[in-house]
């Protein structure tokens, strides 16, 4: 994974981490983290991006799916 994506992803936790809490329902939140994570990668294609970047991505929306919050272990 590139730097450039480990600072991506650093940032969409980090920002998800802040939200936790005032999102109320599970469908909202994925979709807040789809749109942010979207807006942040809307000047390069998908398969630009790393397989292990792709994976982290549906990592961590299937915890919010499930939690319906992210937060850093």
């Amino acid at each position: 994974m590139s730097i450039e994506e480990q600072l991506l992803l650093q940032r969409w936790r980090a920002h998800l981490n802040q939200m936790n809490g005032t999102i109320s329902t599970r469908e909202t939140m994925v979709k807040y983290a789809l749109a942010w994570l979207r807006g942040a990668m809307m000047y390069a294609p998908i398969k630009t991006y790393s397989q292990n970047f792709v994976q982290v991505v549906i990592e961590t929306l299937w915890v919010v799916d499930t939690w319906n919050h992210y937060k850093e272990p």
